[in-house]
């Protein structure tokens, strides 16, 4: 929710999911330019939400967020090539930065 009120708040229009299966089940992949994916989630994780996206046509840009460390940080590419993965803490200011870069991409 924080997260959520932060990107409100510069701007971002923010639709939030309680699990990867609402939001397969919402049917809005087209209207995302961008998907801000936690690794935990109930049900289907943040990674597998992920590769089902990446394998759609002209899916938008995917950022995956973990907390967890992992011994060997290719894993989460290793599962999701296209995601951009991001360890958790890390710079809100990083986050907005790197999604106003996405969202003026040209679609």
């Amino acid at each position: 929710m924080s997260m959520a009120a932060l990107l409100g708040s510069d701007g971002f229009d923010v639709r939030l999911f309680d699990s990867a299966e609402s939001f397969i089940a919402a049917d809005e992949t087209p209207r995302f330019r961008c998907l801000l994916v936690d690794w935990l989630l109930p049900g289907m994780s943040g990674a597998t939400l992920c590769e089902r996206v990446a394998a759609l046509d002209r899916p938008p840009a995917l950022i995956l967020m973990s907390g967890t460390q992992f011994v060997d940080d290719r894993l989460p590419r290793q599962l999701a090539p296209d995601v951009e993965f991001v360890q958790k803490p890390f710079d809100p200011e990083w986050l907005l930065d790197e999604l106003a870069t996405i969202c003026n991409r040209p679609q």
